[in-house]
């Protein structure tokens, strides 16, 4: 049986833009809930490139490089696989965007 490993929430923390800030001089905490979440800066980093390089309407999808669309997929199923490991899911279809 292998040990647990704990996180270092210091560490998720530099993820998460919102939480480079204080609140009455205390750090800020945020407790995530069905109506939004934060984005970690990877997420945000990658929705700029979207919006910066890649953002089209469903009738322009006939353009997009098949390449493209195929490291998307691959990008996404490893993030799962990250997500499903990180929130300690039993498999990847408990973990949800």
């Amino acid at each position: 049986m292998s040990a647990a490993k704990t996180i270092d929430w210091s560490v998720v923390r530099k993820d998460f833009p919102v939480l480079d800030q204080e609140v009455h001089g205390q750090p800020l905490i945020y407790f995530d809930n069905a109506a939004t979440s934060q984005k970690p800066r990877q997420v945000i980093d990658a929705l700029v490139h979207y919006y910066e390089h890649d953002n089209a309407n469903m009738h322009r999808l006939a353009v997009v490089p098949q390449s493209l669309l195929r490291e998307l997929f691959r990008v996404m199923a490893k993030l799962h696989h990250r997500l499903k490991h990180l929130a300690q899911a039993p498999r990847c279809p408990t973990t949800t965007f």
